[in-house]
């Protein structure tokens, strides 16, 4: 218990530290940290309301007090409260035509906000505008309610007709292993059940992916759902050239376009441009789909394909029926029977390389050949040194030295140039080879270029 304690004191010194300083973004973040830890506890609501006030959010922290002062009476933070408020008006509901065990669903929204009334009453609303009310939810009929605010620190009253509709029966088609139905909050099973009617979200899940729909469950009726034809199908469309683009212009959903970048793909033989086996469309709704596809070379073409639920399924694109493509694959048969002019960029690099190769090997051949001269030079220097120590010419040996020294440096040398520029001779010469092998076998598609 003491260190619980001691953790929460940590959390609310944080945010004051941080309010402190000014950073209250941090602080909204630290508090929100707080209640995530004692979601009970009304210093934690406390502090999300002294950062959002921190940051200029007058109605943000007003929520997160209200939050505090059901949680913990507190006289100072009451007066806090009603001094904030008086910026904004408030609504105080009546609801006739509810079941008394079970509540609609209200709500404003505000600057993207929904606003639920918190026991019976809209706080902290903008004042004099012209608002709407939403009622629904499990059970009721959805209806939209027209109301406008009162003047700025009051509160006006709203009496709300709802319409409860009761229950409906949700009939389920046998389910396969993995697959599972929400509906609402509520896992379905197999066979009938009885729900309160009204609007709802229902979310099927299996092998496929999951897929969201709305379903509108009859008063005193029954709704059938079977959710194997409600799964989210797979499709593989097939064989699209690169630089395509699909657009989905009818189907039982919204899909976003698809293009199919340059440079994605294989080369096809026949027309000369690269394309990729299939690209995949997931979380399909089942039934027919038309798209357009649109193609820089090939033009445009009209298809469609059929998405069955739960199913992965493959669909070829018949885009080789365009006119425009017989042409290209002549096109494309001329350039691979026709005689290549130029080298082309494989074969100037070749060239480069065997440029060098040829340069580096003549550059030996010098080297080389004038090694057994400078070996005969160093066999005369030593012959005159060591005739000078026969003799006892002191001076003689100390020049014939000096000229036996250097003649054999300079062998040293001409050897070590040999070896070096072999070396990098036959590395060229390699390189070469390759090259030349490489611009033999791809000289057919790097002058191609069948693209407007």
């Amino acid at each position: 218990m003491w260190m619980l304690a001691t953790a929460l004191a940590s959390n609310q010194a944080t945010v004051q530290n941080y309010l402190t300083t000014g950073d209250c973004e941090s602080a909204k973040q630290a508090a929100s940290l707080f209640i995530d830890a004692s979601p009970e506890d009304p210093l934690a609501w406390r502090a999300l309301g002294d950062a959002a006030r921190c940051s200029g959010d007058s109605r943000a922290a007003l929520q997160a007090y209200r939050q505090s002062a059901a949680l913990k009476e507190d006289p100072g933070l009451t007066a806090l409260m009603d001094s904030l408020s008086s910026a904004f008006s408030s609504v105080t509901l009546t609801v006739s035509g509810a079941d008394e065990g079970i509540p609609p669903v209200l709500s404003v929204t505000v600057n993207d906000e929904a606003i639920e009334p918190i026991e019976g009453t809209l706080w902290d609303l903008p004042s004099e505008t012209d608002l709407i009310l939403s009622v629904g939810g499990p059970g009721y009929a959805t209806a939209d309610v027209p109301f406008t605010t009162a003047k700025v620190g009051e509160i006006s009253a709203l009496t709300v007709d709802v319409t409860f509709l009761g229950r409906g029966t949700v009939n389920v088609d046998t389910m396969a292993d993995g697959v599972t139905a929400i509906l609402g909050d509520s896992v379905l099973e197999a066979g009938e059940t009885s729900v309160l009617a009204g609007s709802y979200d229902l979310t099927v899940r299996g092998p496929t992916g999951s897929l969201t729909t709305a379903v509108e469950v009859a008063p005193d009726g029954v709704t059938s759902i079977a959710p194997m034809l409600l799964l989210p199908a797979v499709v593989n469309l097939l064989g699209l050239p690169e630089g395509t683009t699909l657009t989905f212009t009818e189907g039982p959903g919204e899909l976003a376009p698809v293009e199919v970048p340059r440079g994605d793909g294989t080369l096809d033989p026949n027309v000369g441009i690269l394309i990729v086996d299939a690209v995949k469309l997931e979380g399909l709704p089942q039934g027919e789909w038309h798209y357009q596809l649109q193609h820089p070379i090939f033009g445009t073409l009209n298809g469609r394909f059929f998405a069955v639920g739960g199913q992965v399924s493959a669909e070829p694109v018949p885009w080789r029926t365009l006119p425009t493509v017989a042409p290209l694959e002549q096109q494309y048969a001329v350039y691979l029977d026709a005689p290549r002019v130029g080298l082309g960029k494989q074969g100037r690099r070749a060239a480069i390389a065997t440029g060098v190769g040829v340069g580096l090997a003549a550059a030996t051949a010098v080297v080389v050949s004038g090694i057994p001269t400078q070996s005969a030079l160093v066999q005369e220097h030593r012959a005159q040194y060591d005739q000078a120590v026969a003799n006892g010419d002191v001076d003689a040996g100390n020049a014939s030295y000096l000229d036996l020294n250097e003649a054999q440096n300079n062998l040293k040398a001409r050897r070590i140039t040999a070896a070096s520029t072999g070396g990098a001779t036959a590395l060229s010469v390699a390189a070469a080879a390759l090259i030349w092998k490489r611009w033999a076998g791809d000289r057919e598609t790097t002058e191609w270029n069948p693209w407007p």
